[in-house]
């Protein structure tokens, strides 16, 4: 059963991407409806052979897959083995009937993380919510123990990775770690900055990935500020925003909608200067150049931790935008 705590996280829907493989439509409705109950918002793709599965490993990201055995021509154990030789890493959740024990095993040894009837979907959301947990807490080691090996710190900007920061870009790394951040890394844009102490306390997560929401909204906490509001869209961004006026909104790049994040800072900034921290991973030299064309405060890449959070809002208290602007 899923506790009571993931159930008050889940109740407002948050968004994970599902690619099913699977050759019953109906079943694969079921798995849809089931996640829906259990308070997500899936974005689910179904496939049915290995060439679709490979075309769908290629041309999208996925959290999780959930994979039928028996297909026309086409097996779990291919798919797994499919998986496995994409070196993506996503949950593998096998969702069968009659499944045959040694094909169990073999599936588990090879990378599985769980095998599930169908006749038993209740277990689907606990098992999703726990692998997607699992997921993105490797992610994150993985990131610490790469910074440890590069030498590099957890200052947001100084984790790009050296062979894509243009020689401007490293010119604004180097006064932010000297200090200087409000002359780049402030980018006077559309607004102007106060350096009068602003006292953080209001925070808005725009975020559309489920568990990157979940783990931000702990962290935030974790450092004493309020979790105002929580939304998938920029469209939601924008309109809550501007309704609940908070003192600092994080960002993500790449949402639910049309509206990217930047897009939506735009919006937001030109009616009111709400100082913005990008949390995404685009943090490629492109995205940040289109960042540059906004006011804000910090640009981390994910996956975030909590000191590079925390340095990220003492700046935010130490200069601010003008919010009447």
């Amino acid at each position: 059963m899923l506790s009571e705590k993931n159930r008050r996280v889940l109740k407002t829907g948050h968004p994970v991407r599902v690619l099913i493989v699977e050759d019953s439509r109906d079943d694969a409705d079921l798995m849809i409806r089931h996640l829906r109950k259990g308070g997500f918002k899936p974005k689910s793709h179904r496939v049915e052979s290995a060439a679709g599965l490979i075309s769908a490993i290629r041309k999208d990201r996925w959290d999780i897959v959930l994979c039928d055995h028996n297909m026309p021509g086409f097996d779990s154990v291919e798919a797994l083995d499919i998986l496995n030789d994409s070196d993506l890493n996503i949950p593998f959740l096998l969702i069968s009937d009659a499944l045959p024990e040694d094909i169990a095993s073999t599936l588990l040894e090879n990378g599985a993380k769980a095998t599930l009837s169908k006749q038993e979907m209740g277990a689907l959301v606990p098992a999703v919510v726990k692998e997607l947990q699992q997921s993105i807490s490797k992610k994150g080691e993985h990131n610490g123990k790469e910074k440890t090996k590069s030498g590099s710190n957890t200052s947001s900007i100084s984790l790009f990775e050296a062979k894509k920061v243009p020689e401007e870009l490293t010119n604004t790394i180097g006064k932010a770690k000297n200090g200087d951040v409000s002359s780049t890394n402030g980018h006077s844009g559309n607004g102007s900055y106060n350096h009068q102490k602003n006292p953080v306390k209001n925070i808005l997560i725009v975020e559309d990935e489920m568990i990157q929401s979940i783990l931000l909204e702990k962290l935030i906490k974790s450092l004493g500020y309020k979790v105002v509001g929580k939304v998938t869209t920029g469209a939601e961004a924008i309109e809550m925003a501007l309704k609940l006026k908070p003192d600092v909104i994080t960002m993500d790049i790449s949402l639910q909608d049309d509206i990217d994040g930047i897009m939506a800072t735009k919006s937001i900034q030109d009616k009111s200067m709400i100082p913005v921290i990008y949390i995404s991973g685009n943090s490629d030299q492109y995205n940040y150049k289109r960042a540059e064309t906004t006011n804000f405060i910090d640009f981390i890449p994910k996956p975030v931790n909590r000191e590079s959070l925390a340095k990220s809002f003492s700046k935010a208290e130490n200069i601010t935008f003008d919010k009447s602007s």
